[in-house]
């Protein structure tokens, strides 16, 4: 059956890449439900139950992470400061630079997760900068300030995404700032 492969990362919350196969039902009728053995780079890694799966859906299997994906996320600066003489305002601004180096011998497709904050009043505006790779999701799966990058990475290759927001507000505001959790 074809599958596809994809390797997905949060580098801000996990520096792992983990990868997941989805079948498509391409057959007139259900495939049944049981057990399945998951089997990467000729290792046995487990099993997953599979649901009953109709003509047209779609199956999904985790297979942990790849430790040939390497992840690294590093902070390049965060600065907070305040600017203007009749009226102040408050600006905070955050960089990061994530690589993501495929050490396996064959191709992979990517994908890598990361926040944008989002505001919750008008007076505090959110501006990705424009050394950022512009993310070729927003709101992924319909969550709000979930930015993602979908890429193909050759087999040996690097690739290197800077991202960078800045969040302006007046400085008589206080701001509260909370990661979602």
């Amino acid at each position: 059956l074809p599958v596809s492969l994809t390797w997905r990362t949060a580098p801000a919350f996990d520096a792992n890449a983990y990868l997941s196969a989805s079948l498509k039902n391409d057959t007139q009728g259900p495939w049944l439900p049981g057990d399945v053995n998951l089997v990467r780079d000729g290792l046995f890694i487990g099993t997953q139950y599979l649901a009953v799966t109709g003509p047209g859906a779609e199956a999904k299997f985790g297979f942990g992470a790849d430790d040939r994906v390497e992840v690294k996320h590093q902070v390049a600066r965060a600065a907070e400061g305040k600017t203007g003489i009749l009226t102040t305002t408050t600006t905070r601004t955050e960089s990061f630079v994530t690589t993501i180096v495929n050490r396996r011998d064959t191709p992979i497709s990517v994908t890598v997760e990361d926040r944008l904050p989002v505001s919750e009043a008008d007076v505090i505006t959110v501006e990705l900068l424009s050394k950022s790779n512009p993310p070729t999701t927003t709101n992924l799966d319909g969550k709000r300030g979930v930015v993602a990058w979908t890429f193909d990475l050759g087999a040996g290759a690097t690739k290197t995404l800077p991202f960078e927001w800045r969040a302006t507000w007046p400085a008589d505001k206080p701001v509260i700032w909370s990661d979602g959790r």
